[in-house]
C-alpha cells in the first residue's frame, strides 16, 4: 500500500504541469485544506488521502496581466509533496516562470533528510546528486539526457576520489586517487562487451570438445 502511494504521487511530482491560470474560486480544487496569500506568494495545500492533514503544498508568484491589470496570474514555482502520508515531506520539485522544472530534491527512506537532488535545465536531467550520509556519495553530470561522468566519494573521506567516464550511456574508464591528494593515480580501462565476448570464447571451445 505504502508502495502504491509513492507511485502515484512521484508520478504526479515528476509531472512537468506547472500551468498559468487566473486566480478565481473556481480554480480553487475540492479537496483545498487552505489558501494563504502574503504578498505576491500564493501557498495552496491538498488533502491527497482525504485524512484532513496536508499531504501536497503548492507554491505559486502572483503576476498581473499585463494586459490586465484587474487580473492576476498564478505561477507555479515550487510543489512539496508527504508521499507516504506520514506528515513530512519527501519530494520537493522548483520551477521556473515559464512551467520549466529546475530542481527536485527527494527523501527516498523517509528519515526526513534529502538522499537525491536531480538538477535540470530546460527540463533535461544534468545533474544527479546522491547523498549516502557516508561512502558513496556521489554526483552524476549529464549530458543530452545521457550520463557522461560520475565524481564519486567512495572512502568516505568528503572529497572526490574515483572519476567515472562515460561514452553513449556506457562506461568508458574510472580513475582513482590513491593517495588522497585529489589527483587521479591510476586509470582503469572499463570492459567492453567485445572484451566479455573473447574471454569467453576459450570456455565455449573447451565445452564444446566435452
Amino acid at each position: 500500500m505504502r508502495y502504491s502511494a509513492l507511485v502515484l504521487a512521484l508520478a504526479a511530482a515528476c509531472s512537468h504541469a506547472a500551468p498559468k491560470v487566473e486566480t478565481t474560486e473556481s480554480s480553487v480544487a475540492d479537496n483545498d485544506i487552505t489558501t494563504e496569500v502574503q504578498g505576491d506568494t500564493m501557498v495552496r495545500t491538498y488533502d491527497l488521502n482525504h485524512d484532513h492533514k496536508p499531504d501536497d503544498w503548492k507554491t505559486y508568484k502572483l503576476v498581473h496581466d499585463p494586459q490586465d491589470p484587474t487580473k492576476t496570474t498564478e505561477v507555479l514555482v515550487k510543489r512539496e509533496l508527504d508521499t507516504n502520508f506520514d506528515g513530512k515531506i519527501d519530494v520537493t520539485t522548483w520551477y521556473d516562470e515559464d512551467g520549466s522544472k529546475v530542481k527536485e530534491a527527494f527523501d527516498l527512506d523517509y528519515d526526513g533528510k534529502v538522499d537525491v537532488i536531480d538538477t535540470y535545465e530546460k527540463n533535461v536531467l544534468v545533474r544527479k546528486q546522491t547523498l549516502r550520509g557516508g561512502p558513496g556519495n556521489q554526483v552524476a553530470f549529464y549530458e543530452g539526457g545521457k550520463k557522461v561522468r560520475v565524481e564519486r566519494d567512495a572512502r568516505g573521506a568528503g572529497k572526490v576520489d574515483t572519476w567515472e567516464y562515460y561514452e553513449g550511456g556506457k562506461l568508458q574508464r574510472v580513475g582513482e586517487d590513491v593517495d588522497g591528494d585529489g589527483i587521479v593515480d591510476r586509470w582503469t580501462k572499463a570492459k567492453s562487451d567485445d572484451d566479455e565476448d573473447l574471454a569467453a570464447q576459450p570456455k565455449k571451445a573447451e565445452a564444446a570438445k566435452k
